[in-house]
């Protein structure tokens, strides 16, 4: 009885490890990914509907493969640019994405007549993946209620696990981590502990480090990695979370410690995001507040923040400047009056300019 036990256990293990985590990926593309579509087209853990481009590219002889459809057409501008961020993001290395199969579905293609023709462009582009036409792409496109452009990522199973709407620039690149998340992760038995963590942000590789970290635990010996991953991923999110940190760890004995890896981050980057030195700026004065003022590096970093947040903010300043300019000219203003203006842009320009 021990034995059977012990057996089903194991086996119990192996589904765990091999299982596709739909909720964490969704949960993650919610959260981080803008063209993720859930909501309008309410499409994700169903079916794909049965497909049947030719002999080679249809529903049945791509069972059990993973298969990410780009819907696209030559009169849409972004359906051209996310056809090649597909093309160089996904095929850059596609050695762990072997068994992939990637298809342009040429649909609706109404411009032929103003020399866009579908067929000759795509050859022109020379992409690693093929492209479809006619009726047959067209339905297929209707049938999912795709958009110009829309990618849908079918798993092995046959059902529609990623849904992305208009082109971005992260697009691609959202589409390369789902497969990574959903195929690569189970294939490889990767962990979501921080050994693995900190071994991905070696190699660069942001987007899985913080997919991974969204599947663990939020504690606080995780949130100075989560928010380096975010400041490399999405730096925005990073300035976020830095209020979510204050709020959730304030009283934890690792308080101080984050606060201080914080301070490293911002120092150490070339960011001009005015919001993100204050992240830093903010971070030494909790450090002062928690009697860490003793420390010389302390006040120099305080220094040099000041003047990279002052320099950001003169840079803010120009632009808000030369945006007056331009309305006191649509509303006809004085020539004295334009001209008073300017000179206080040529003032501050020279001011910037002594300051590199």
């Amino acid at each position: 009885m021990k034995r059977f036990v012990c057996i089903v256990t194991v086996l119990l293990l192996v589904v765990v490890a091999k299982a596709q985590n739909y909720e964490a990926l969704d949960k993650f593309m919610e959260k981080y990914s803008q063209n993720w579509n859930r909501r309008s087209v309410k499409q994700l853990g169903q079916p794909m509907p049965s497909y049947y481009f030719n002999k080679k590219l249809n529903s049945k002889t791509l069972e059990g493969k993973f298969v990410v459809l780009n819907f696209w057409a030559t009169w849409c501008s972004g359906c051209r640019i996310l056809s090649r961020d597909l093309d160089s993001v996904l095929f850059r290395n596609m050695t762990p994405y072997e068994g992939v199969q990637v298809i342009g579905v040429d649909a609706h293609e109404n411009m032929v007549d103003k020399g866009l023709k579908a067929k000759k462009w795509w050859e022109e582009q020379r992409f690693s993946y093929p492209s479809v036409y006619g009726k047959a792409a067209d339905a297929c496109c209707d049938t999912v209620k795709g958009t110009h452009p829309s990618v849908l990522l079918v798993d092995d199973k046959g059902i529609i696990r990623g849904r992305w709407d208009a082109w971005s620039p992260g697009v691609a690149g959202m589409v390369k981590l789902a497969i990574w998340a959903l195929k690569i992760v189970p294939e490889n038995g990767i962990k979501a502990d921080v050994a693995t963590v900190q071994n991905l942000m070696s190699q660069k590789e942001w987007g899985q480090a913080l997919y991974l970290l969204e599947c663990m635990p939020e504690v606080a010996s995780n949130a100075i990695l989560r928010y380096k991953c975010l400041l490399e991923f999405e730096e925005r999110c990073a300035v976020e979370y830095f209020e979510k940190i204050r709020k959730d760890y304030k009283d934890d004995p690792l308080y101080t410690d984050i606060m201080a890896s914080v301070v490293r981050e911002v120092v150490a980057s070339n960011s001009q995001n005015c919001n993100f030195i204050k992240n830093g700026i903010e971070a030494i004065i909790e450090l002062f507040y928690k009697n860490k003022g003793n420390d010389y590096r302390l006040h120099e970093n305080m220094g040099i923040l000041r003047c990279r947040y002052a320099d950001c903010y003169k840079k803010q300043s120009l632009s808000y400047f030369q945006q007056s300019v331009e309305m006191a000219k649509r509303e006809n203003k004085s020539a004295d009056e334009i001209k008073r203006i300017e000179k206080r842009i040529e003032a501050l320009k020279a001011e910037i300019e002594q300051k590199k």
